[in-house]
């Protein structure tokens, strides 16, 4: 009987073992993947530095720290993707470093079992950042989340693309006039730190409206309050559109070094 059916799939062109591939299961060539994303760095306008997750953040939740509901769902195939759900909540974030609570989003509100519980770990896992106004003083603020479980197929390990960062205004950038703002006394910057750097919003008349400490900053609340006291006496030539009109300038970046070390550097970015 073997023997006839082993002739009878040589007759239609199959092999056995051609055969049996056909019967694998499909879910084990798929992978699920949990991401942490922070949706913005720039929440809160009354803060100079936003309230922040320490480095390293995107690998402190993993797939088995949910139930098997969070990746269950309607399938959802699109460029290498299987199965994907958003969620999205406010992380609440302490003066004194620790997280207070997480709001879930309208939007997420039926998944509140899944944002405990990743709350729960963020809270067991990680480390943070308060935020500080102008002055210095440590300061509560939130972050905007997104968490994101999704199940790829076999050979898409990266899971989905982050969204484009915002194309840059695409002209000629400003240009800071009294660049020894960007010297910072000895002994600033906390080492290992050699920089530190921070977002300006410029309007038309080159005056600096906004200041944000970008992810490098002095290591110290003192230090990057310093950074946008130095700003408040900033003179730039604007930046000029393609019709050669001035313009305001969103998110230029500036970077500060110390007296004595390499001369100051200055990055564009923004639009």
């Amino acid at each position: 009987m073997r023997v006839f059916s082993l002739l009878c799939l040589a007759a239609i062109g199959l092999s056995p073992l051609a055969t049996a591939q056909t019967v694998a299961d499909p879910a084990q060539e798929n992978k699920k993947i949990v991401r942490l994303t922070i949706d913005s760095d720039l929440d809160d306008p009354t803060l100079i530095r936003p309230a922040r997750l320490a480095d390293g953040y995107e690998t402190w939740l993993v797939p088995d720290d949910f139930p098997a509901h969070a990746f269950a769902g309607k399938p959802n195939v699109t460029g290498g993707v299987v199965f994907g759900r958003f969620l999205s909540f406010d992380l609440h974030i302490g003066a004194d470093d620790k997280v207070t609570r997480c709001e879930p989003s309208p939007g997420s509100a039926d998944y509140t079992d899944l944002l405990e519980q990743a709350c729960r770990l963020i809270q067991d896992r990680g480390h943070f950042m308060h935020g500080i106004d102008s002055s210095g003083q440590p300061q509560p603020g939130k972050r905007a989340m997104t968490l994101r479980f999704v199940i790829v197929a076999s050979g898409q390990d990266h899971g989905p693309s982050p969204a484009p960062y915002p194309a840059g205004y695409r002209n000629s950038p400003p240009v800071l006039n009294n660049r020894e703002l960007l010297v910072l006394p000895s002994g600033t910057l906390v080492p290992p730190r050699d920089s530190a750097s921070i977002w300006v919003d410029i309007d038309e008349r080159g005056r600096v409206k906004r200041c944000r400490i970008a992810r490098q900053g002095t290591g110290s609340d003192t230090g990057d309050a310093l950074l946008c006291r130095k700003m408040e006496t900033a003179r730039f030539e604007p930046a000029v559109g393609p019709d050669g009109k001035k313009v305001a300038a969103r998110s230029h970046f500036v970077t500060f070094t110390e007296q004595g070390k390499m001369e100051p550097m200055r990055m564009e970015a923004g639009e």
